[in-house]
């Protein structure tokens, strides 16, 4: 019996930005770093369609984003059940990490904050991050999405939840 191998494709990034002068600079940044298959959107709904129709291993979206913002962007992908996409890392590059932004994103289910201006090796290094050290997927009441905590230790305390978050298999999926 034989069986066929396929060749691992090259990691394929989708930058939702509506600005083409940084969408081009991030895309030359990715392609400096490595990373080859970059397609870049000037929307959501057009980032949502190609989904549909294309795996992806790592989404760059900005702040910004129209029609939808990457919060709620990243909200719709994690709450479809149907797309592999919604286990796909979302990184999103905002102007500003306060502490708003940053408490909605998480709770979305964003797995990376990159603050703007964007430099040639933190980039790098938080799509690096996404794909060679992915996170768990949890689901927890209305959470799906990457895990959360970074410590692996473990709690010494009382248990405080309701219920316990439950670990989500992500499909193998290749194209």
């Amino acid at each position: 019996m034989s069986v066929t191998v396929r060749p691992q494709r090259p990691p394929r990034i989708f930058l939702i930005d509506p600005g083409v002068h940084y969408a081009r600079l991030l895309t030359a940044l990715l392609t400096d770093a490595g990373y080859h298959d970059v397609r870049w959107f000037a929307s959501t709904d057009i980032a949502l369609e190609a989904l549909s129709e294309l795996t992806c291993d790592t989404i760059l979206i900005d702040q910004d984003s129209k029609p939808d913002s990457a919060v709620d962007f990243t909200r719709m992908l994690r709450r479809d059940h149907v797309s592999a996409g919604r286990f796909t890392p979302v990184i999103l590059m905002a102007s500003q990490a306060t502490p708003e932004v940053v408490t909605k994103a998480r709770d979305a289910g964003v797995t990376e904050i990159l603050v703007k201006p964007v430099s040639a090796g933190a980039l790098a290094m938080r799509v690096r991050t996404c794909l060679e050290l992915p996170r768990n997927f949890i689901q927890s009441g209305e959470f799906f999405g990457p895990d959360r905590r970074r410590r692996k230790g473990t709690y010494d305390g009382p248990e405080r939840r309701n219920r316990a978050p439950t670990k989500v298999e992500m499909p193998d999926t290749a194209d």
